[in-house]
């Protein structure tokens, strides 16, 4: 079965091409989304952060307060590398249970897989071939502004993943420029996507 590692930078544009492939077909495993289920309050993973990072990372009402984690862990590489050590190993085997249904199933052509830090995390070794959203730092930051991050806190973001591992150019099938309007990247994906249609694996 064809799956494919989509990533690239926040604000990127990576969820936007996601959704789309969603539309065309896809099976779309988002490992952020994924990560978010797992914060959720009785979880081991939430009891193992709260221990590891302390609680400051928790709101009033006990939850995990993401943009407090977040604010940890992009200002400092070790507080990352703990976190991604702690979250990796769930997200892995979830990742792979949804797989393995997926192909099952057989109701999908591809598998596309959503993730931001593809290349430092175990999930490299489960993609078939990879694409990468591609896009200016300033493409990025005033998207990530317009969100309603802080342009300090946006680029923390950014210059977190900059400075993370890049995707093998053996493994990289595509790169999308994302730099233009949306709909002129969805076009790039609709020819992509047609160009792999006569090819998919199952």
């Amino acid at each position: 079965m064809r799956i494919i590692g989509l990533t690239g930078s926040v604000g990127s544009g990576k969820t936007e091409v996601s959704t789309y492939l969603k539309k065309k077909g896809a099976l779309i495993i988002d490992a952020d989304s994924i990560g978010h289920r797992l914060l959720k309050p009785g979880n081991p993973v939430y009891q193992k952060l709260v221990e590891t990072f302390g609680d400051t990372i928790l709101g009033e009402n006990r939850e995990i307060n993401r943009k407090a984690l977040a604010e940890i862990i992009f200002s400092d590489e070790e507080k990352r590398r703990l976190l991604n050590g702690i979250m990796h190993p769930p997200m892995t085997s979830i990742i792979k249970k949804e797989i393995k249904a997926a192909g099952k199933s057989g109701k999908y052509p591809a598998i596309v897989l959503e993730a931001a830090i593809l290349r430092e995390s175990p999930w490299l070794a489960l993609v078939t071939e990879v694409w990468v959203i591609s896009a200016s730092f300033e493409s990025c930051l005033n998207r990530l502004i317009n969100k309603g991050f802080t342009p300090l806190e946006a680029k923390k973001r950014l210059q977190a993943q900059l400075e993370q591992p890049k995707v093998p150019p053996s493994m990289t099938k595509y790169i999308i420029n994302n730099n233009h309007s949306l709909e002129e990247t969805l076009k790039k994906i609709d020819h992509l996507w047609g160009k792999i249609s006569d090819e998919i694996i199952f």
